[in-house]
């Protein structure tokens, strides 16, 4: 629900949503030209987006976690024994 509401507040056109995209820090082979011996090669990590915005220039992650306490007010409706 919470990425909705900010979708809804997110810079015109929004472009994209929980969308990911290839890490531009990551490199994909060596840097000194030399080949790799004896690794595997991994693939490199998405950068994993809630909202692409503003045309694509604004990338918003949205934090969903929610603390045990709060998820107990909310099941029990703030009640305990």
């Amino acid at each position: 629900m919470a990425v909705w509401d900010e979708v809804l507040v997110a810079p015109s056109p929004v472009v994209g949503i929980w969308s990911a995209f290839p890490d531009p820090g990551e490199r994909s082979g060596p840097t000194d030209g030399a080949p790799e011996t004896g690794k595997k090669k991994q693939k490199p990590q998405d950068v994993k987006v809630d909202i692409v915005a503003g045309g694509g220039l604004s990338w918003t992650r949205v934090n969903t976690l929610v603390s045990i306490q709060d998820y107990v007010n909310l099941v029990t409706d703030g009640k305990q024994d």
